[in-house]
């Protein structure tokens, strides 16, 4: 599998509109995944929900906050383009 681009994606609360991609530090790896949302056996290829307690620490990773009021937010992984 080629490198991976780790990002938190946002989208309205209301309808499903796409608002933003806040990627995560390089060094975020599947463990860091893993300890965010648990280890589940598809974590990557797979999109997961960030619950309040998640959001707390991306939000430390991100260095910004994230307003679940106005978003819902998904950590997943994508394939870095070339």
């Amino acid at each position: 599998m080629g490198e991976l681009i780790w990002q938190i994606e946002a989208f309205a609360v209301v309808g499903d509109e796409h608002l933003a991609d806040h990627p995560l530090p390089d060094s975020f790896t599947p463990a860091d995944a893993a300890a965010l949302v648990g280890d589940h056996p598809d974590l990557i290829g797979s999109c997961f929900e960030l619950g309040p307690d998640q959001l707390a620490a991306a939000s430390r990773l991100l260095g910004a906050p994230l307003d679940p009021d106005a978003a819902a937010y998904f950590l997943v992984a994508r394939a870095a383009r070339p």
